[in-house]
């Protein structure tokens, strides 16, 4: 699979707004999978402790296009997003919030 798109999600302690956003994503690959087998979701996770790490590995269980990233401690959310931005590595590259969706 050559990577077309990177979505990079910077996150921290934010794991309902983020499953809510996986789940939307996932319904976009679903209804398009040929280009959804072109797309590569990075998540940088600022030193969260909730169960941001279960949803994640929830979504790489159905998906299996997910990386998966823990810092140890919190980088301040400006380094976590140019961390993250930094380790996809599509073609284009879409930093998305942890709270946003994606509308279909």
């Amino acid at each position: 699979m050559a990577e077309l798109l990177s979505i990079c999600i910077p996150t921290r302690n934010r794991s309902q707004y983020l499953q809510e956003l996986l789940e939307s994503i996932g319904r976009e690959i679903e209804s398009e999978p040929e280009i959804g087998s072109k797309i590569k979701i990075y998540i940088s996770d600022n030193a969260s402790n909730d169960l941001t790490w279960d949803v994640c590995q929830k979504f790489y269980q159905t998906y299996k296009n997910l990386d998966y990233s823990s810092n140890e401690s919190d980088l301040g959310s400006g380094n976590n997003i140019f961390k993250c931005c930094n380790t996809g590595i599509g073609k284009y590259r879409w930093v998305v919030g942890d709270d946003e969706l994606i509308a279909s």
